[in-house]
């Protein structure tokens, strides 16, 4: 749905229908806790006193059951509590240590007794910890598993890799590296551009680039929730899936801890592939303390986590030494400087988080929290293998966040407020001190300083939000407004120092060039591109989202989540500034004319088609991209029998558009920006011409002219709206036993509007001999469909994709100090696009329906087990995965389409995309600890992490060009994950 102009009547009409309603259960940050108070016979108690208790801040809240004997707690913060029930004519009971989970609703039942006995303490034993009314496919990763699993570099959010649907990021700027880096997570295989991570509540996105923003130390987490399908109407923002991460608080007791992590390269094994020892030399450090300020009133919590860590990259642009050393001298003779072996680099960052709550009352809590971050990665944009250390960059940013929540409660309702602040200075810088142009040969070396760089850019967003919740005896309504607003202020200087691509030429073209290297000596580049002008830009978007909610319990087994949720998402608008200019004895070829060009541009599931698509207009007028949508959901659960659960959902989830390529169209527009792109002669010149300029750069912007060949370059907007996935499960969970839960989950998804990029103007077969005759300095045996500019990149939301699976999962704690979890999915992710960076579109851009194909999140099989297991002062851990494969895709190394791309999207005849997948593999991480009691509450606890225990080698890239076919399907350097990696670790706490 893209709407414009009816929009705030939708929305009023919205806010109005569920204020008029007004009235869910467990929040997003909260946990709900019933059940009923039964005497010895199983008669009802009503008007039992109830009173929940936080065992850490003794913040106590109090309901009565009614007639049926049915009490319940709605929206409580997580943690440890007390619940004590007091009837006339019974002996009262007490229960410690019940343990409510994030997001997660507890049914626990007391019986009383008749007997005249005193109240004792009962600790309470909750098994798998099953929640009746759970309707999605979610997992949530308790503090017990935070503090004691093996994470590698302290990421909590890598736990997420353990729940069934989620897998590592396969994209083209994974979280590893890259300058437009993504969350580094997929859900259902969805872009992992389109999840939302919440802390508290709030979002912690970086909107530029649909990537997370600085995380906080993994002592902050107190426990958080990953949601694959998330049925309730307060999840929103994420085509993909949700983080839900809550932070920790102080209580009453004075604790703390002081920890360290190293690792040391002695201990790891050599990558199969790198003659090298490895040289890293990881610090992790920090401490965390919290308590009263004022007892039972104002707490506090600190938390300070600091990474040092110094690495090298092997460079090796052929595994042959002598192929290698070829190559080395190649480039030289051209004057630019490549080397290879171990290239330096060191990574540090330091976060800090500050948190207060305050027990305003019985019923009101504020919290306030601060964080603070500082982080630096002198291999932000990868370097390594056959990419030079000149080609990669380094990130430093500042990120600084400030949240205010207030909770109000009542017997009936409850209101959440949340307010949040952050600003965050993000700069990606070269790694090229001589600054020559960005050079990429396919298939043997890249060098030259990175075409992103530098780019400066600084974040700043407000988010307010209030959720207003009414209980009633059989429902739970829910009502909420979120507005969020973000302006970036920054610079995209994209290809200044310009871009050449070396790559076989297609025989119909007569340039006897058949591969990358030798086009190279010759210096006859396939496409060269260079940007000139102001790249300056502060784009601002806002989102406005309302949604409401109805919990309903029909009867005690059977339950319904009715959710209708709003997003408008406030884009900036496209302002066209250039018309391109034609020579007056070619302005009968000005306009793009497909039909006596013998090409259909007009994609499948797309409209308006390219035929219809008017650049003249786009060229002079603003398009407006703001969009909005409806999301309806319901769910289902239903206690089938005692030992088993059905359920199921179904749910529109509406993602967000990155602003990142919406700065990108607000300068490439021919005046502020300028780009132009050559191939053929031209290009050739160039390259020949700047050899012999200052850092072998092209100085001087050309004049536009299509008889030389010079054509400017543009960036446009197609028909652009907000990124959504279509969803349906079904699922069931039985309870062997009160420690054993098995589970099976069926997930479909469809998603779309999901944002990418293509030329709408390519280069194709010439039909105009005058034209190609007066143009005989240029290619003759191609011509652009409009003549005035040369590539017009058209960013469009036309990628899609579809997502099949089946998860079987396993729960067993057989006793409290044993844990298992381990689940196996079987799925299948198809879509038609990769990203929408200009390295990435499609082979045909007239032919999306060709371009369908396993997704790059594909993954077949996949099995996770996680482990935790304590013996007297000893504990064991483990995180265990078994996976296929990944898809990969099959390049030629030439343009065969002759379409002008350089190369860059060519598949040899025939073969379909992503059509290879790497070979299956398998991980295990160990933890051994052994804690001593000290005096009093105080602890030592030391630890030997093993990451890869086995030292299991994963290829994670392949040489993938069809044309080198000596090395071809044959692992490069960098081409393997983490080999094994031994870190020791020591915790004190008090």
């Amino acid at each position: 749905m893209n709407n414009r102009k009816n929009t705030p009547i939708y929305l009023a009409a919205l806010s109005a229908f569920s204020l008029a309603l007004v009235g869910q259960s467990s929040s997003v940050t909260t946990s709900d806790l019933k059940g009923t108070v039964t005497g010895p016979n199983g008669q009802a108690v009503a008007k039992a006193m109830v009173r929940l208790t936080s065992e850490s801040t003794n913040q106590t809240r109090t309901t009565m059951s009614d007639e049926s004997g049915n009490y319940s707690f709605r929206l409580v913060n997580p943690g440890s509590y007390l619940l004590t029930v007091e009837a006339e004519g019974f002996a009262p009971k007490k229960f410690g240590n019940l343990s409510l989970r994030l997001a997660s609703t507890l049914d626990f039942d007391v019986v009383l007794n008749k007997e005249n006995l005193s109240a004792t303490v009962e600790v309470t034993s909750q098994g798998t910890g099953v929640d009746l009314t759970r309707t999605q496919v979610s997992t949530t990763i308790s503090n017990d598993a935070i503090m004691n699993l093996p994470i590698n570099r302290r990421d909590f959010t890598s736990f997420s890799l353990t729940a069934p649907g989620v897998t590592e990021a396969n994209g083209p700027e994974s979280r590893k590296g890259g300058a437009a880096t993504d969350s580094g997570l997929s859900f259902a295989g969805i872009n992992p551009r389109s999840n939302n991570i919440m802390v508290d509540g709030l979002d912690n996105n970086d909107l530029a680039v649909g990537a997370a923003r600085t995380t906080f130390g993994q002592d902050s987490i107190q426990e958080f929730q990953i949601v694959t399908n998330g049925f309730s109407a307060e999840y929103g923002r994420a085509a993909g899936g949700t983080l839900n991460v809550i932070t920790k608080s102080g209580g009453n007791d004075y604790q703390g801890s002081v920890f360290y992590f190293g690792r040391r390269a002695r201990f790891d094994t050599k990558l199969p592939i790198s003659a090298a020892q490895p040289s890293t030399t990881q610090n992790q450090y920090g401490f965390s303390v919290s308590g009263p300020i004022l007892k039972d009133q104002l707490f506090y919590f600190i938390s300070v986590e600091t990474l040092a860590k110094d690495d090298s990259a092997n460079v090796a642009f052929s595994n042959n030494a002598s192929t290698n050393a070829a190559i080395i001298a190649a480039v030289a003779a051209k004057g630019f400087t490549i080397k290879s072996g171990p290239s330096a680099y060191s990574e540090n960052s330091t976060s800090n988080l500050i948190k207060l709550d305050y027990l305003l009352s019985s019923d009101q809590r504020l919290s306030v929290r601060y964080s603070h971050t500082n982080e630096f990665n002198g291999k932000q944009l990868d370097f390594g293998g056959q990419t030079d250390r000149s080609a990669g960059g380094a990130r430093k940013i500042t990120d600084d966040a400030f949240s205010l929540n207030h909770q109000w409660t009542s017997s009936n309702w409850v209101n959440e407020f949340r307010y949040m602040y952050s600003m965050r200075d993000h700069s990606l810088l070269s790694l090229d001190t001589a600054n020559t142009p960005y050079i990429s040969i396919i298939g043997v070396a890249t060098f030259g300083a990175q075409r992103f760089l530098p780019q400066l850019r600084t974040e700043k967003t407000r988010q307010v939000a209030d959720t207003f919740s009414f209980f009633t005896k059989d429902h739970s309504f829910k009502v909420g407004i979120d507005s969020l607003e973000t302006r970036i202020v920054g610079q995209l200087p994209l290809q200044f120092g310009g871009i050449y691509r070396f790559g076989g030429f297609p025989a119909s073209s007569g340039i006897p060039y058949t591969d990358g290297l030798t086009a190279f000596n010759n210096n006859a580049p396939l496409v060269f591109a260079q940007n000139f002008g102001t790249p300056s830009n502060s784009p601002k978007v806002t989102y406005i989202s309302t949604f409401f909610q109805d919990d309903w319990q029909v009867t005690k087994d059977f339950t319904v989540k009715l959710g209708l949720r709003y997003d408008r998402e406030g884009l900036p608008d496209f302002l066209a500034k250039s018309t391109g200019q034609v020579p007056a004895a070619y302005t009968a070829l000005a306009t793009p004319d497909y039909t006596s060009l013998g090409v259909n541009i007009g994609p499948i599931r797309i409209a308006p088609a390219f035929q219809q698509y008017n650049f003249n207009k786009n060229l002079t007028a603003s398009v407006a991209n703001s969009s909005s949508r409806v999301s309806p959901r319901v769910s289902f659960s239903w206690q089938a029998a005692s030992d088993l659960r059905l359920y199921g959902g179904y749910g529109v989830f509406s993602g967000r558009t990155q602003i990142g390529p919406l700065a990108a169209l607000s300068v490439s527009n021919g005046t502020d920006m300028r780009t132009y792109i050559l191939q053929g002669l031209p290009a050739f010149q160039v390259f020949s011409n700047a050899l012999g300029n200052t850092n072998r750069r092209f100085q001087v912007e050309p004049t536009a002219n299509p008889l030389t060949g010079i054509f400017p370059s543009l960036l446009l907007p197609g028909k652009i709206n907000m990124s959504r996935s279509i969803q349906t499960n079904a699922g069931a969970e039985y309870n062997y036993s009160n420690t054993l839960k098995l589970t099976l989950d069926l997930v479909h998804s469809n998603g779309d509007g999901f944002l990418q990029v293509r030329d709408a103007n390519p280069t194709v077969l010439n039909p105009y001999a005058n034209f190609a005759a007066a143009n005989s300095s240029t290619n003759p045996w191609v011509r652009r469909p409009d003549i005035r500019f040369g590539s017009i990149f058209l960013y469009d939301s036309s990628g899609s994709s579809s997502y099949n699976s089946a998860t079987l999962g396993v729960n067993w704690r057989p006793q409290s100090n044993f844990a298992l979890n381990a689940n196996y999915t079987f799925s299948r992710a198809l879509d038609n696009y990769i990203d929408w960076l200009t390295d990435y579109y499609p082979n045909d851009s007239y032919n999306l329906t060709g371009e369908q194909g396993p997704s790059n999140q594909d993954q077949r099989h996949r099995f996770n087990v996680t482990m935790i297991y304590s013996k007297d002062t000893w504990t064991f851990s483990m995180i265990g995965k078994i996976f296929s494969g990944r898809p990969w895709n099959i390049a030629a190394g030439a343009d065969l389409n002759n379409n002008g791309d350089g190369g860059a999207g060519d598949r040899p005849a025939g073969v379909g995309r992503n059509s290879e997948y790497l070979p299956s593999s398998h991980n295990i991480d160990l933890r051994v600890s052994k804690s001593f009691a000290l005096m009093g509450k105080r602890k030592l606890e030391l630890m030997v992490d093993v990451f890869n225990a086995t030292n299991h080698f994963t290829v994670s890239r392949v040489q993938n060009v069809a044309a080198l076919t000596s090395t071809f399907g044959q692992p490069i350097a960098q081409s393997y994950d983490f080999r094994r990696q031994l870190q020791f670790g020591a915790r004190f706490s008090w």
